[in-house]
């Protein structure tokens, strides 16, 4: 998803021809009209921006770590966006890989559209340049079935880590993720980290006011937590890339997430405090 436009608007690929992972032409399937879900599907949003050169390592992560029944929904702003082209191929083979064009451009757009698509049920957003753990997918999807509203996979949880982000940019994290668990503010120990599982039906209720895509995960368990529901969290590794694009400097991220900072003290739930559930696996299992 394209970061520089933040600020300015699919259905299930119909084919006959299945493809590998390394190209080469598999089968001839007859061709799909519509897409069933199952009631608790679990529904990944994957917002792309020209991304076709890490996109086959994704499916393959979700095809060995996601457990059936599951649907990837995969948000593009425009038809020449390399993702979408190689993607269209991928689909005509995986029946849970859904082309979603955005309503309007920029991530935070984008997430709000594949959450109107999801509908209901849990949703993960996942990023589609191999940023995520996605070995952690089967423990989130527990504790949402456990009856929790969202669970945060977090970088700062006894076993988590995050790899390859700025220094700067790691510290203020932390500290604000701190900051608001201290204050009883958010449950969860990690209030900024994207990768999360939310109840699709909730997010749309409380929707996302977001013009900026890094400031969705913190409105949306700001509010989560403003309306005291029920969270958990489980340790992750996000590794960031050094070769992945500067979305957004610092200053700016610090700007457009002090709103959602304020929010999260000003809507504390008294007098009691609330506390996440902890993931009985106390370790991230990517090294």
């Amino acid at each position: 998803m394209d970061p520089r436009a933040e600020d300015s608007g699919g259905s299930l690929i119909e084919s006959e021809t299945e493809l590998a992972l390394d190209g080469s032409t598999l089968a001839t399937t007859p061709p799909r009209s519509a897409t069933f879900v199952l009631p608790n599907t679990l529904t990944l949003i994957v917002p792309v921006f020209n991304e076709a050169e890490s996109f086959p390592q994704l499916i393959r992560d979700v095809e060995r770590y996601v457990a059936p029944p599951f649907r990837l929904l995969l948000v593009y702003d425009a038809d020449r966006d390399t993702t979408a082209s190689l993607a269209r191929e991928f689909a005509k083979s995986r029946p849970w890989l859904e082309l979603v064009r955005n309503e309007r451009v920029g991530l935070a757009h984008a997430l709000r559209t594949g959450f109107t698509k999801a509908r209901t049920g849990p949703v993960v957003v996942v990023a589609a340049d191999g940023a995520d753990d996605l070995h952690n997918l089967s423990e989130m999807r527990r504790l949402y079935t456990d009856g929790n509203h969202l669970v945060a996979a977090s970088r700062y949880s006894p076993g988590g880590a995050q790899l390859g982000a700025p220094l700067l940019r790691r510290w203020l994290s932390r500290w604000a993720s701190w900051t608001l668990r201290k204050l009883a503010a958010i449950p969860v120990s990690d209030a900024t980290n994207s990768f999360r599982l939310y109840d699709a039906g909730i997010v749309n209720e409380v929707g996302i006011e977001s013009r900026h895509g890094c400031t969705v995960a913190l409105e949306l368990t700001a509010k989560f937590a403003a309306r005291g529901e029920p969270m958990a969290e489980v340790p992750t590794t996000r590794t960031v890339s050094r070769h992945a694009p500067k979305r957004l400097g610092l200053l700016k991220r610090m700007r457009f997430s002090w709103e959602w900072f304020l929010f999260a003290l000003q809507h504390r739930r008294k007098p009691g405090r609330q506390h996440a559930t902890q993931s009985k696996d106390h370790r991230s299992t990517r090294v």
